[in-house]
Order: structure tokens, then C-alpha cells, then sequence
């Protein structure tokens, strides 16, 4: 398992290249998180989850 260190405010983004998956995750400045994943190949799959620094379930959306 790697372990990464993030900033505050900022966006990364990931490509899967086995299966083509695209990953976006933003971290705001006081903690909280987005997290987008959409599947480019074999699958519909769009998942939107946002949390707020304190934990709280803001937006939960998932299509597959």
C-alpha cells in the first residue's frame, strides 16, 4: 500500500490504465473532500461523492 500527502485547496487527478477509470479528487481549504470517479470503458459507471470537513455527507450520487 503507498501513502501520499496532499495539500489543502488542491485538485489531483488519476487515470486507471487498466481499465481506463478516471479519478478526480479536491480537497477544499478547510478540509473537505470531493471525489469523482467515471468510467471510460465497459460501464456507465459516475460516482460524485462530497463530504465537508466535518465529516458531513453533502452529496452522494451514484450511476452505474
Amino acid at each position: 500500500m503507498k501513502e501520499f500527502h496532499y495539500r489543502f485547496g488542491s485538485t489531483h487527478r488519476f487515470k486507471d490504465n487498466r481499465d481506463g477509470n478516471i479519478y478526480t479528487m479536491a480537497l477544499t481549504n478547510s478540509g473537505g473532500i470531493t471525489f469523482h470517479a467515471v468510467a471510460t470503458k465497459h460501464s456507465t459507471m459516475n460516482e460524485l461523492v462530497q463530504v465537508s470537513a466535518h465529516g458531513k455527507l453533502l452529496t452522494a450520487k451514484i450511476r452505474k
